[in-house]
């Protein structure tokens, strides 16, 4: 297949028969694709698959490249999908062939970087020689930075996932927004969507871990994360309101559907840093007050906690939610004069208000009432 293809691919670049070249390319991934999930064996043929695998990529690789480099062709929108079709059956077919062995699943970060650095090292020298239009160029650097993103997840877990998407989709933005590059911008997007998806798994995790061991409120790892993936977000929106001024990015319906979605992430992220913290540390409390007492004249023993603890850490959270609003509201009039953030603030705070007016002081009712009357035989109800 190899010798045939070398034949086939060479005829069809000089007599720029490219239908040849396309089918070349779809019947040997289809012949390899059918011999990988029907015959292959991990312990027999690792070395073989691997082997003709590169082959089989590079030869593509170089012939779509030599199209674009040598004959000066225009890139279109068939270019994109079959240089990533060709990138990815590459990469998928690695990925599942390295995992299957237990001596090389170690690899596949290494492996996942391999493929980041072969378009890096294609994409800087077009841009070196200037061989090709920035249409190429772009997209090369796109699965640069794609297969840099997957490197995250695969040889990372944990809190370090969402931190290096965040800082990714910072500097993305940063240089998509600050070069006037759509290309970056818009990148930038989908990279933004995974870290706010990876949080939102952090924070559950941490939860489960909060409520389950001791540990210090505001001073741990899964708080100072959560600050400092808020504040590349806080980054990305700083230089998205500077642009606001630039009245083509203004009619630019994705770019701002980006920055709304900065912005709503940030504020998002921020809010639920400072507030699971605040809520963890009053669950803590109560989970710590618990009492195991035995029931005279049975087997069974019961569990007994200070309730007043969960009804302190409801009325924190709603203070705070009070508090944080209300900053972001005199924020937004002395500084940003967003209409938009105006209104979402407003009705943010009248449901907030409704709470406190609701939920807050029947919180605060039923306290007085346990300081007043000391109803629980374990606990003393201070003056707090």
């Amino acid at each position: 297949m190899t010798i045939i293809n070398i034949g086939i691919l060479y005829i069809s670049f000089k007599k720029y028969w490219k239908p040849l070249y396309y089918s070349a390319f779809g019947f040997t991934w289809l012949i390899f694709l059918s011999w990988f999930l029907f015959k292959y064996e991990n312990d027999v043929h690792f070395t073989l698959a691997l082997s003709f695998l590169t082959i089989f990529f590079t030869i593509f690789y170089i012939t779509f490249l030599s199209y674009k480099l040598i004959a000066k062709e225009k890139f279109n929108a068939s270019d994109v999908v079959l240089l990533l079709i060709n990138a990815f059956i590459f990469y998928g077919l690695g990925y599942n062939i390295f995992i299957n062995n237990s001596n090389t699943d170690n690899l596949l970060g290494l492996f996942t970087i391999f493929n980041a650095l072969i378009h890096f090292i294609t994409a800087f020298v077009i841009y070196k020689q200037k061989l090709a239009d920035k249409n190429l160029f772009h997209l090369l650097v796109g699965l640069v930075l794609t297969f840099i993103t997957i490197t995250i997840p695969v040889q990372l877990d944990g809190n370090w996932v969402s931190l290096l998407w965040a800082g990714e989709a910072a500097v993305l933005f940063l240089i998509g927004t600050q070069n006037n590059i759509k290309t970056y911008r818009n990148l930038s997007f989908p990279v933004m969507l995974l870290a706010f998806f990876s949080i939102l798994q952090d924070w559950e995790s941490y939860y489960y871990l909060f409520s389950h061991n001791q540990i210090t409120a505001f001073v741990n790892i899964h708080f100072l994360t959560s600050l400092l993936f808020s504040f590349a977000f806080g980054i990305i929106t700083y230089f998205s309101y500077k642009s606001i001024k630039n009245n083509s990015e203004n009619n630019n319906v994705f770019g701002q559907i980006i920055k709304v979605s900065a912005i709503f992430i940030f504020l998002f992220s921020l809010y639920f840093t400072l507030r699971i913290e605040i809520s963890n540390y009053w669950q803590q409390l109560y989970s710590g007050s618990e009492i195991i007492q035995q029931v005279e004249g049975n087997d069974y023993d019961i569990t007994i906690n200070n309730y007043d603890l969960l009804r302190f850490k409801s009325l924190f959270v709603i203070i705070f939610s009070m508090l944080f609003f209300s900053l972001l509201t005199i924020f937004n009039i002395k500084k940003t004069k967003n209409p938009i953030l105006g209104g979402t603030n407003l009705i943010i705070n009248l449901f907030t208000i409704l709470i406190f007016l609701t939920q807050g002081l029947y919180i605060l009712s039923i306290l007085r009432t346990s300081y007043l009357d000391q109803p629980m035989e374990y606990y003393e109800a201070g003056a707090f």
